[in-house]
Parts: structure tokens; C-alpha cells; sequence
């Protein structure tokens, strides 16, 4: 008896996993009927399955007193304090992230009767640097309307935000930081 396939259909599932992960799951079913006519129960293919690779960007901030040394979630800060906050970044996914985009705009808010200021040059790493398997393609500092090109010497105490772009995050690595310092001009 000769057997005619007449439909294929693939079926194919995404199930999304943590990060920027996923495998695709997918099956083959196979309908068809005999010379007569008559159908016969579809065949179905074994699953098989595609791991998706992707990046998984993790970033920590700390902060630290520049004075009295003290880190923390929190800590206590005086007129004149400088604060030092670093910005640890990695890649724990599967493929290399490129154009990554790091930026910081919470260190420079203020409550009523405080204010902070950019100290100039800390800002690291600057335009241009290797890091984490790329280069600082952009540094830039925010002015209160938009985005600045910049590098750290030329980024104005008044900025409001700062943010880096890079090239190239590789996966697998150690961390990697940026950071910059602020200083506390008033209580």
C-alpha cells in the first residue's frame, strides 16, 4: 500500500527563560492518506529543541563616603563630603552584548536645601578606554534638557546624569566598573 503525504505542518513554541535566554521547542506533524482516500492518524517527529544564546546585563552600584571611608545602601554625608560612586557592570548571558548603555542620573537628585556637584574628571572610564572587551564609544553627561558628549575633564560640575556607551560586553567575564565622584556642597 503506498502512502501519500498530503500536509505538513510545523509547530514551533518560544518559552522565554530568565534574562535574555530562550529555547525554541519545536515538532514535525506529518497528515496524510492512502490511494483510496482513506486518512491515517497523523505522525508526529521527536521534539527537538534550540537554545537561543543571549546577553544578561547585571549592574550594582555602591557608594562611598570620600571623607570618612563608610559604604553602604546608606551612609552619612556632611557639606564639603565627597561621594564616590562606582557602577559594577557584567555580562553573565551566553553571547556578547554590544552598545551597552550605562547611566546614572540618581546620584545628582537632591532633597529641598541639598545639592551635589559633578567633580571634574571623575568619570571613569572615559571616551575612548578599553573595557570589558569594547571601547567607551560615548561619554556623556546630562544638562537638564539633554544629553552632552563629553569626556570626564569637560563634563560641567552642574550635570545631571551621566552615562556611558560601550561598544562591546563580553559573557563570561570578571566585572567591570565606572564610576565618578560627586561632592555635597550643602547640607
Amino acid at each position: 500500500m503506498k502512502k501519500i503525504l498530503t500536509g505538513l505542518i510545523i509547530a514551533g513554541i518560544l518559552t522565554l527563560a530568565a534574562g535574555a535566554q530562550a529555547a525554541v521547542q519545536n515538532v514535525a506533524v506529518g497528515a496524510y492518506k492512502n490511494m483510496a482516500g482513506t486518512p491515517f492518524p497523523e505522525t508526529q517527529s521527536q521534539q527537538v529543541t534550540a537554545n537561543i544564546v543571549g546577553p544578561q546585563i547585571t549592574i550594582t552600584k555602591t557608594q562611598q563616603n570620600g571623607r570618612t571611608g563608610q559604604t553602604g545602601s546608606t551612609i552619612l554625608v556632611a557639606s564639603g563630603d565627597t561621594i564616590i560612586y562606582t557602577l559594577q557592570f557584567a555580562n553573565a548571558g551566553t553571547d556578547s552584548a554590544t552598545e551597552v548603555v550605562i547611566t546614572d542620573t540618581m546620584a545628582f537628585d537632591t532633597v529641598v536645601g541639598q545639592t551635589t556637584l559633578y567633580e571634574p574628571g571623575s568619570a571613569a572610564p572615559d571616551t575612548g578606554a578599553a573595557i570589558a572587551g569594547g571601547t567607551v564609544t560615548a561619554l556623556e553627561y546630562f544638562n537638564g534638557i539633554s544629553w552632552q558628549g563629553a569626556t570626564s575633564a569637560t563634563i560641567p560640575a552642574g550635570a545631571k546624569g551621566i552615562r556611558w556607551t560601550i561598544s562591546l560586553v563580553t559573557y563570561g567575564a570578571s566585572s567591570y566598573n565606572a564610576g565618578f565622584t560627586i561632592k555635597v556642597t550643602s547640607p
